[in-house]
């Protein structure tokens, strides 16, 4: 506070102003009474403007925390110690001597005016006579004195004056308004004082705290500190142990702080010692959101990013929204990297009792919400969890109203593990993707499809579907045919076009697709193998071909003929499930997160699927063609993408020309 008193020291030529023989003569008295050091002049001041005692400092150099080398038994509340400034310490009794009279009387003034008038000096009359002064001294000039010529320096020299004099008083006004000020809570003391430092461009930090020696233990004063203050101990000064470069340096032995005691009576704290003097450089407007103080998240914005992140969201896209919202970086109350710091800690938190265990814990708890939720899991001789299965009970209910046909797709290993997962999907009545089950398992073993197979029609009282489509894993056929042996079973033509571009001539890849795709009998589909065989078969190709005319019945059109496919040829529906889950996730996700954003994929397909009910019920299709009698009851008896499929169907019907020819 050098400046203050500079600023003090300056108006003691100023005898005229009454308001400064009046401050100067309550000083005096209060100095008396408080027993202050002499010269403190600020500390009196203070004090007759709020009615508290300062600290007589107003500097914290004994706080154990600004300096890393001072000893333990120090303490920067020493010289600050009780409420009526008793300099010694000595704060046993907790009743605080109070000068009550003069208490009353500052209070009572200040109640009064409104605003302390102690700060409102009468700065005209006195820059009027430092004016009077300075230009008389510049007119007399002399020998060693200024002359006719420096008249541009002496005006430079004048303002610059000025404008120091105006600083020094903003900053006493400052310093005065914030000695005054009362607070009913220290997270009120907080927020104010952080929000100060945002301001003017620094972060804060909380120091020791002292309490009363009764039993209640009640905190009677408290003290917040510049993020600069102190010094780094020693040993993180050296790399002796270390690989990584040491962390830049961030304290500067800053004396700035705030220093709260607590009113008993009044219930109240207010500032005992203020100091707003920094030994650093303060941070600009667009660097302030960096600094720790005001870089936090609160607790409805924490809620409010892992709801988002839940339903599938990406923390970046997260925190551009956050931007956007706000209008900037710099208006945000948190930045990117606290962002995904806080996920990850949470995330951490939910692992903290193993991922098995979560994600048993997580079934078990939906479970008890919907008592039809059906989970089965297996875990080995040391608990780790092998396979599990679940579907809740509007997947159960879908599979009986539409699980005549159903598509499972074991290729997708999108987690940590590897660990296959299955969703075992379908059509309904719009031709819409549903979800009946999903499974995650440990490998692609035989017996693990077995248990997998058994388990989705114990969870769906045994009703076994028409058909099946899957990919072309051997292990799965083997276990369909014990299972499901009464079962259509067809093999993903993606799968084996795939598969075929990568082991045949591509000139023989039209004519093996006439045989994957276009339906004969069975006499004629064994000619034309055996002749596409003569023709293309080579060395490199001879045991893929042979392994799939082992498989014929599988994936030829000519033995799936008599097959109900619902049009479906390939396991798409499961890799598109799929796709809107990679949208999401990353090899890096466990299975937790692959449960979490299953669910939301779930979400979006009921949402979906109720919009098509809503279409079906509020629209009506209109009619294209001249069978207009026939479309109208189309219209009402089919659902609107069933009926589309007709309407095309009758179009090409209404192309065809009929002529009369005779036999």
């Amino acid at each position: 506070m050098n400046s203050i008193y500079q600023f003090v020291k300056k108006t003691e030529p100023l005898k005229q102003s009454r308001e400064i023989q009046r401050l100067k003569g309550a000083a005096k008295r209060e100095t008396k009474n408080l027993v202050a050091p002499t010269g403190n002049r600020e500390s009196c001041l203070m004090e007759q403007e709020t009615g508290y005692a300062s600290d007589d400092s107003g500097s914290d150099n004994g706080s154990s925390s600004l300096n890393a080398n001072q000893p333990p038994g120090d303490n920067y509340m020493s010289q600050d110690e009780s409420y009526s400034g008793n300099l010694h310490g000595n704060d046993d009794d907790e009743e605080y001597a109070i000068d009550e009279q003069f208490y009353a009387d500052s209070v009572s003034q200040i109640n009064a005016h409104g605003d302390n008038k102690h700060n409102n000096i009468d700065d005209d009359n006195a820059e009027s006579k430092v004016d009077a002064s300075r230009s008389g001294s510049a007119s007399q000039g002399g020998v060693d004195g200024p002359s006719g010529n420096d008249e541009h320096n002496d005006d430079d020299q004048f303002d610059l004056d000025m404008g120091y004099d105006e600083y020094q008083q903003e900053s006493l006004d400052g310093h005065w308004e914030v000695m005054a000020k009362t607070f009913r809570s220290l997270d009120e003391v907080y927020t104010f004082y952080n929000k100060h430092a945002r301001e003017r461009g620094f972060s804060i930090r909380k120091d020791s705290l002292k309490r009363s020696k009764d039993r209640a233990r009640t905190v009677r004063l408290r003290r917040y500190l510049c993020s600069a203050a102190g010094k780094r101990h020693a040993k993180f000064y050296t790399m002796e142990g270390r690989t990584r470069r040491l962390r830049p340096e961030s304290r500067f032995f800053c004396e700035a702080h705030l220093t709260v005691k607590l009113d008993k009576k009044l219930n109240l704290w207010y500032v005992s010692s203020f100091s707003d003097d920094h030994s650093h450089i303060l941070a600009q407007a667009d660097e302030v959101p960096f600094l720790r103080s005001h870089n936090q998240i609160k607790a409805f914005e924490r809620a409010e990013i892992l709801a988002i992140a839940g339903a599938g969201i990406r923390k970046h896209i997260i925190f551009d929204n956050m931007v956007s919202r706000y209008g900037s970086y710099a208006k945000s109350p948190f930045q990117r990297t606290k962002l995904y710091n806080m996920c990850y800690r949470e995330k951490m938190k939910l692992l903290a009792q193993g991922e098995a265990d979560t994600a048993i814990g997580i079934m078990l708890t939906r479970k008890d919400r919907d008592p039809d939720f059906f989970f089965e899991h297996i875990a080995d001789a040391e608990g780790r969890l092998q396979n599990m299965f679940w579907c809740d009970s509007q997947s159960r209910r879908d599979y009986l109203d539409y699980g005549d046909v159903v598509v499972f797709d074991s290729t997708y290993k999108m987690n940590r593990y590897g660990m296959p997962s299955i969703p075992f999907v379908g059509l309904n009545n719009h031709r819409c993707t549903m979800v009946f089950a999903c499974a995650i398992v440990s490998d692609e073993t035989e017996a693990t499809y077995v248990w997998l197979l058994n388990t989705f029609l114990k969870a769906n009282c045994q009703k076994r579907p028409k058909s099946v489509i899957t990919d072309g894993d051997a292990a799965m056929i083997r276990a369909i045919r014990k299972v499901l042996s009464d079962v259509w079973h067809r093999l993903c033509s993606w799968h084996i076009e795939k598969n075929m571009q990568k082991h045949l001539n591509h000139k023989s890849l039209k004519e093996f697709r006439a045989l994957l795709y276009y339906a004969t009998t069975h006499k004629v589909f064994e000619e034309r193998w055996a002749a596409f065989v003569r023709k293309w078969q080579t060395e490199r190709t001879k045991t893929w071909l042979h392994r799939m005319y082992r498989k014929r019945t599988l994936w030829a059109a000519s033995y799936l003929s008599g097959g109900f496919f619902l049009g479906m040829r390939s396991n798409q529906r499961s890799e598109s499930l799929n796709s809107s889950m990679h949208l999401h996730l990353d090899y890096g996700m466990t299975i937790i997160d692959m449960i979490v954003h299953y669910e939301n994929c779930i979400v979006r397909l009921h949402e979906n699927e109720a919009y098509d009910d809503y279409t079906a019920s509020q629209t009506v299709p209109v009619t294209v063609t001249e069978c207009e009698t026939i479309e109208s009851y189309a219209a009402k008896a089919f659902m609107q993408a069933n009926f589309y499929m007709l309407q095309q169907d009758m179009k090409k019907v209404q192309e065809l020309e009929v002529t009369r020819q005779k036999l």
